[in-house]
This record gives C-alpha cells, structure tokens and sequence, in this order.
C-alpha cells in the first residue's frame, strides 16, 4: 500500500514512477545491490520503485465504476 500511495504522490508532483518487479531468485545482480546499499543477510528487497521526470503527457488506466444494480441481485 505504501509502495502504491507513494508512486501516486510522486506523480501528483510531476514525477514518473514505475513499480520493478523483482526476481524472487536471488541472482548476482541483486547481490551487488545489496551490497551498494549495504543491506544486511537478514533483510530483503521487497519492492523497488524507478522515478523520473515524466516527457510530456502519459496515459494511465482508469477503472470506471458498475453500478450496483448491474451485478447484485437480493435473493430472500
């Protein structure tokens, strides 16, 4: 929740932000963040976030919302 309100601040303010998926296999790639940034053994990566200035308009979805009636039925 905290990775998705943040990409969405980031953007409010003008910035692009883009969720990383992450190898759930350690690799040496991930070794090597890890040890950039010195993450100790007992702690994981759990969520990465790419954030940069936006190049003009971007599209993003929207979900448009079904009303009620549309999909539930009251059975007695």
């Amino acid at each position: 929740m905290y990775a998705a309100y943040l990409s969405l601040t980031l953007h409010l303010y003008g910035l692009g932000a883009c969720v990383i998926q992450r190898s759930v296999i350690w690799n040496k790639k991930l070794e090597k963040i890890k040890k950039f940034y010195d993450i100790d053994d007992d702690e994981q990566i759990i969520c990465m976030i790419g954030v940069g200035n936006v190049d003009g308009e971007i599209d993003v979805p929207i979900s448009h919302r079904i009303d009620i009636d549309e999909f539930y039925k009251y059975i007695k």
